[in-house]
């Protein structure tokens, strides 16, 4: 199948490492991914979707959202590096799942 979308970062880079990840777990490749910073971003090692500029209207509505729907915890699985949310002032208990 071929794609008219443009290229992603984190897909080039995973590629140009790709032989480095044979015979690693599933743990092990994680550790490698997060130790290389494999997926490019500057501020997160879970990538350019993790950095502010992409997370900016879910850090501005989520504690509203929590507030309005009365949550008392949130459940955050899988949760990246966790950079943006552990910011952001929550009042509910918060499990993130790495």
């Amino acid at each position: 199948m071929i794609s008219n979308r443009p290229p992603v970062l984190a897909h080039e880079r995973f590629l140009a490492d790709r032989e480095n990840f044979a015979g690693l777990d599933l743990a092990a490749r994680f550790e490698r991914i997060e130790r290389t910073n494999l997926w490019g971003a500057a501020t997160s090692v879970s990538g350019l979707g993790s950095e502010d500029p992409a997370t900016a209207a879910i850090r501005e509505a989520l504690p509203a959202l929590l507030q309005r729907l009365g949550a008392r915890s949130l459940l955050d699985a899988p949760c990246g590096d966790a950079g943006w949310i552990g910011r952001l002032e929550l009042d509910v208990d918060y499990t993130g799942i790495r």
